[in-house]
């Protein structure tokens, strides 16, 4: 069996054909549909963490598998594993340290970026609800 020339791309590629593993037994959803089932990434990212150029982040990963109805805790291990072997296959450490997925960055005002997009988008859900609710009132009363 020949070696390949780079064991980082092997790693990387691996990972990809298990993600379109998973789309296939979903039926083989397109991009777009799965970008519109997760509401919260692209249809362009979804293919790329697919594509076998680079590791996509446990987030790409995370909302990969949640639209194809996968469980993403059964993977976390699995995305952990491939993004040592990916710094391993490339003969250096990590530039960062390989961060636990269950704890997530935190900015500056203590939140996860996540949960600040999750935040505005309450807050703006909120706004709306509470506009139409006026327009409402204004309307009933002319």
């Amino acid at each position: 069996m020949p070696i390949s020339p780079s064991p980082r791309r092997d790693v990387i590629e691996a990972f990809a054909k298990q993600l379109l593993d998973v789309r296939q037994s979903a039926g083989q959803p397109s991009y777009r549909e799965m970008a519109s089932r997760s509401g919260c990434i692209s249809h362009t990212t979804l293919h790329e963490a697919a594509a076998g150029r680079r590791l996509p982040t446990w987030e790409t990963t995370e909302q990969f598998l949640l639209t194809c109805g996968a469980d993403p805790t059964a993977w976390r291990h699995e995305w952990q594993r491939a993004q040592r072997l990916q710094w391993i296959g490339a003969g250096r450490e990590p530039d960062e340290p390989v961060r636990d997925i269950g704890s997530p960055p935190v900015s500056p005002d203590g939140h996860a970026p996540d949960a600040r997009r999750y935040l505005l988008a309450g807050a703006i859900g909120a706004a709306a609800v509470l506009a139409a609710e006026v327009a409402l009132k204004i309307g009933m009363r002319a």
